[in-house]
């Protein structure tokens, strides 16, 4: 029930500046987006949903920054085990280490140094 696209891209008729890997198994559907507009103009519900999705996006968006400003290494990986326990394990440490904006090497030696 997750969406993942980019609306700037669209409306610039530009590539999509990024990718999305699954880390489980997930089933897609891949629409234009003016199809997905389209979708949307039927769908008075959906789209109310839809935005409001995104407006909750953005917030945790903003959050994550903030917490890469604020916080240091060892602080943002207790913040993510903290609030996504469900992915520590599942995550690949390369794609945890690049969204915490760390080396997988800095992500590693803070686990041997027993810093988390």
């Amino acid at each position: 029930s997750d969406i993942d696209t980019s609306y700037a891209a669209w409306r610039l008729k530009k590539p999509i500046p990024y990718s999305i890997r699954a880390v489980t198994k997930v089933r897609a559907a891949k629409l234009s987006m003016q199809q997905w507009v389209q979708f949307l103009e039927r769908h008075p519900v959906i789209k109310s949903e839809f935005e409001f999705e995104i407006m909750k996006l953005m917030s945790e968006v903003m959050a994550h920054t903030i917490t890469l400003h604020l916080l240091d290494a060892p602080g943002r990986v207790r913040r993510f085990m903290r609030k996504h326990p469900e992915l520590v394990e599942r995550l690949p440490k390369k794609e945890l280490a690049s969204y915490l904006n760390l080396s997988p090497e800095t992500l590693s030696r803070l686990k041997r140094r027993g810093k988390i």
